[in-house]
């Protein structure tokens, strides 16, 4: 009978707890009460932002928990469709204005808020016979023999013990100490890269507006090196209600005053949004949250140790804007199933490797968007890449090829790699061709 412990319980950590309680006995080590958490807790600061449950992380997560959006759903959770255009679905505003239509026949977009969504998963994982959670416990510490975890060490203010395991999987989050832990046994360092582009949001809860829900259910405006550093995102929320983000990059953060918030909407570069605003009633106060750095911890890198790995933000943390996060772990928790069930000599170092993988595009997709405003010196492949993804957003404003394949990138049901496609390409290439000779748009068909 192998012994397994996750530290931290939230989405990634209950979503490895269940993958890992197929072949293991698991104790979840959490510092919040669980069994007693309410909607907003310390260890998910972020709780009261915009979260959305992306397309392709919607299905993973119905593939971890059958059965999960209908529960969503009778909660007062709205299911969409993951069509996009520039009145309808979820609307995609880029530098240059709204992107075109893009439909989807089978895709879709859970509108559910963090706390529904996390309350909704923990007790379905907290029921399963083989997970057991130590709440008030922090993990402090890794024993390690010979190159292996034999055990994690954990602290209830000032006692602190030991809990043998044969595997320790590191779920804290984006402030994760592991690398310090690793490090102080021996092993490391973990590679990584970091960047500061400086984002910081305010987020407030309103009952829906009922003239943008005719015509669509959401909208992200996006920033714009050098010309707008704001960002304003509605997404729907359970219940007729809705969560509005407005953020800033590269130290731009907005007021958490009533009267600064709706004027930071006002200035955003497209109006709906703040026309949402005037006709929505506030049912919370304004929040504020900042992200000043994303890290990519490159775990999968060690040689050592044997029985441990880490998911989630611990391995890669995102700016919050591209809702990418949520959806991330779940798919990590499914590759983690997928290598146990494979049943690898080196578990751990097989599912570091995995992890990495699933990570690596989203990563890439959101450093890519937020490098130019870190104030780094760039290379002159950064620069063709900021380049290129700039004339990608202009172009999906006409264009359903390339707004199709930047929304595929979004939900997450393709990887950067959709922007290279040779009809991508070609249509970016002619609509800037035609924007620099200042010449009447070709029109575009599919």
């Amino acid at each position: 009978m192998t012994r397994t412990v996750v530290a931290g319980g939230s989405m990634a950590g209950l979503l490895t707890a269940l993958v890992l309680g197929e072949d293991s006995d698991v104790t979840v080590v959490e510092p919040d009460d669980l069994a007693a958490a309410p909607d907003h807790r310390a260890g998910v600061p972020q709780s009261t932002q915009a979260h959305v449950l992306l397309s392709r992380g919607a299905a993973a997560l119905e593939e971890l928990l059958p059965g999960l959006q209908a529960e969503l759903a009778a909660a007062g959770a709205p299911i969409h469709p993951a069509g996009m255009g520039p009145d309808s679905g979820f609307r995609m505003v880029g530098p240059d204005g709204p992107f075109a239509a893009v439909t989807s026949e089978t895709d879709v977009i859970v509108g559910a808020s963090r706390p529904l969504l996390e309350r909704t998963v923990r007790r379905r994982v907290l029921a399963h016979p083989r997970i057991d959670v130590h709440s008030g416990r922090r993990l402090s510490g890794l024993e390690v023999d010979a190159g292996r975890i034999t055990g994690a060490r954990v602290r209830a203010g000032a006692t602190e013990e030991t809990l043998a395991a044969d595997l320790v999987v590191d779920a804290t989050g984006r402030h994760s100490r592991s690398p310090q832990m690793l490090a102080a046994a021996g092993i490391g360092p973990v590679p990584e890269v970091e960047f500061r582009p400086a984002v910081g949001y305010a987020s407030r809860r309103y009952r829906r507006p009922t003239s943008p829900s005719a015509g669509w259910h959401g909208t992200m405006v996006l920033a714009r090196p050098g010309e707008n550093p704001r960002i304003g995102t509605l997404l729907p929320a359970e219940n007729d209600t809705c969560i509005v983000n407005l953020g800033g990059m590269g130290g731009h953060y907005p007021p958490t005053d009533d009267d600064g918030f709706r004027r930071w909407a006002r200035d955003l570069p497209d109006p709906g949004l703040h026309e949402a605003l005037t006709e929505a009633t506030p049912l919370s106060e304004v929040h504020a949250y900042r992200t000043p750095t994303t890290r990519l911890r490159r775990f999968e890198r060690l040689r050592a140790p044997r029985g441990f790995f880490a998911i989630g933000d611990a391995v890669a943390s995102f700016n919050p804007v591209y809702g990418q996060g949520m959806s991330v772990a779940a798919l990590e928790a499914l590759a983690v199933r997928a290598v146990l069930r494979r049943a690898p000599r080196d578990l751990a170092t097989a599912a570091r490797r995995a992890v990495a993988a699933v990570a690596a595009g989203p990563w890439s997709l959101a450093a890519g968007q937020d490098r130019p405003w870190t104030g780094d010196r760039r290379s002159v492949l950064d620069r063709v890449r900021d380049s290129y993804l700039r004339a990608v957003q202009s172009s999906a404003t006409e264009d359903p090829v390339v707004a199709g394949a930047f929304a595929e990138i979004l939900m997450m049901t393709a990887g950067p790699s959709a922007l290279m496609r040779p009809a991508v390409l070609g249509r970016v290439a002619t609509h800037r061709w035609h924007r620099r000779h200042d010449r009447p748009e070709m029109e575009v068909t599919r």
